[in-house]
């Protein structure tokens, strides 16, 4: 991120692929977010969710988990899942303080999705994200 704060946008995207190929969580999920957005890199969704699910699998980039609940919820790089998407969403509001400015967004997502879902639905995603919370949140911050 050095590189591309001083408008070196060829090194910092190589010094963000290696870091995120080397298994950095927080370049991972930057990474996802370059190409999510089409900045420096071509918009591709598909590797977006990629990197942001490699970064959230380290139990500890809630960022990465909140993008992918929007895009799963918006069918962004895999076919739209409200079960997925919420259980990513409810994951980064885990671990986001209420202080956070993106707390109130996730929370309003949250309420959002659950209106569009069965309760087996509900059941099913807070089951996977609890789930996944205990196998995951061991390396959480």
């Amino acid at each position: 991120m050095t590189a591309l704060r001083r408008g070196d946008y060829k090194q910092g995207l190589e010094d963000i692929r290696n870091s995120a190929m080397q298994g950095n969580a927080r370049a991972e999920s930057n990474l996802g977010g370059l190409y999510a957005a089409g900045t420096l890199v071509p918009q591709d969704y598909a590797k977006a969710l990629k990197w942001y699910r490699l970064a959230a699998a380290q139990g500890n980039d809630v960022r990465a988990e909140l993008n992918l609940g929007v895009m799963y919820t918006r069918g962004q790089g895999a076919p739209q899942d409200y079960v997925k998407a919420y259980k990513w969403l409810l994951l980064s509001k885990a671990t986001l303080p209420a202080t956070d400015r993106l707390y109130p967004a996730v929370t309003k997502g949250i309420t959002a999705l659950a209106a569009q879902m069965t309760p087996e639905q509900i059941a099913q995603a807070q089951q996977e994200a609890s789930a996944w919370y205990a196998t995951h949140r061991h390396t959480a911050h």
